[in-house]
């Protein structure tokens, strides 16, 4: 006979082993989720490069050469202006004209004189040949032919002297057109045609020449023994974010400004392109020495506090802190001179949903350096 249970034994028993099962199924669940709710970071090694050392400053950048554009010696009301603001033009390219016909009266005026006196010359040059004829045969006195001589000589000096105001009203002329001094940019059209200019006047435009530019920068005395002519200059404008223009250090004034501290340092950059326009504002960078094999990490492998700058390396699949001494910041990366190894992983995403010593996957991202983009972005 087989012995019959209790209600009471009956469910206990029951109730043990649903418990049992429901704790080893529940266990399994928990062990699931505790795997798939690990954090993933993205961690990788610091990059290992040569750099520059650099003074940074900011410069507007100036044309190196530029002219007025006015006539020559000659004055009088625009008739025409032929250029826009900001036009290309050629060396020698008309860009206004003045009234000519002034002008062309003097020369008219010229041409007659100098038609004049080669007749005066021609009929003292017959004369001179006539009284020599008569001079031998004793039929003048010698001063007759000598006064003949002189009065040729006076009629070529005349003859010299209106071809060269013949010379002088051509030049006069040509001055009536007003030509670009050289191949660049106009800028600042200050004249328009009916209006008056002279020499000394308000010009028509403004001429830059812009296939070299030049910064001008102000040196703290701090870096004054860093800098030397010669040395290479990088410079940025907003209008290329993402590009760099290098030139070169051509002039130190080697004297402080009393009243800033501070020294002129002249650089001049190639500008083949014309992709850089006088007056854009620059941030400059003079290049004063290199670094060697230097340990660099993006900016967003960082923290500071101020307990100091660190570093958030993964050991055996957690996420530890590491003190770091930094360096030169380049933009995007920064060197690290020292705390950090630079064989060792570190996080570089994904930090801010992590606990230092919490458990960590780390997937692991290739680093691309490249110290254009790096200053630049």
């Amino acid at each position: 006979m087989v012995p019959s249970l209790s209600p009471i034994r009956l469910f206990a028993t029951l109730a043990v082993a649903l418990a049992f099962f429901t704790g080893c199924h529940g266990g399994e669940e928990a062990k699931g989720a505790e795997t798939s709710e690990i954090p993933q970071v993205q961690v990788a090694k610091p990059v290992v490069a040569d750099i520059p050392i650099s003074l940074q400053y900011t410069a507007n950048v100036q044309a190196i050469f530029q002219e007025r554009a006015v006539p020559e010696d000659v004055s009088g009301y625009l008739t025409s202006v032929d250029f826009e603001n900001g036009q290309f033009v050629q060396k020698g390219q008309i860009l206004a004209s003045i009234d000519k016909s002034p002008y062309i009266q003097k020369l008219e005026e010229a041409r007659e004189q100098l038609a004049e006196a080669s007749a005066e010359v021609h009929n003292h040059e017959l004369l001179v040949e006539r009284y020599g004829m008569m001079l031998k045969s004793k039929l003048i006195a010698q001063q007759d032919f000598d006064n003949q001589e002189t009065a040729l000589e006076v009629a070529q000096a005349k003859l010299k002297h209106a071809r060269d105001q013949q010379n002088l009203a051509k030049v006069y002329l040509d001055f009536c057109d007003i030509r670009a001094p050289f191949t660049g940019y106009t800028t600042d059209r200050l004249l328009d045609p009916g209006q008056y200019i002279s020499p000394q006047g308000p010009p028509v435009a403004l001429v830059q020449k812009i296939d070299t530019l030049r910064v001008f920068i102000d040196v703290i005395e701090h870096d004054i023994p860093l800098v030397k002519i010669g040395q290479e200059v990088e410079i940025q404008v907003d209008a290329f974010p993402t590009r760099v223009f290098p030139g070169t250090v051509t002039y130190i004034a080697q004297a402080v400004a009393p009243d800033t501290r501070t020294m002129r340092l002249e650089a001049d950059i190639p500008n083949k392109d014309g992709g850089l326009r006088s007056g854009m504002y620059a941030n400059v960078r003079v290049v004063v020495g290199h670094i060697k094999g230097a340990i660099l990490v993006p900016d967003t492998a960082l923290a500071t506090s101020t307990r100091g700058a660190a570093v958030f390396p993964v050991k055996d699949g957690r996420m530890e802190r590491a003190p770091v001494e930094l360096g030169y910041d380049l933009g995007r990366f920064v060197q690290v001179t020292s705390g950090l190894d630079p064989s060792q992983d570190i996080v570089i995403a994904g930090r801010d949903l992590v606990k230092l010593g919490e458990r960590v996957k780390p997937v692991p991202t290739a680093l691309h350096f490249s110290l254009s983009k790096a200053i630049s972005d």
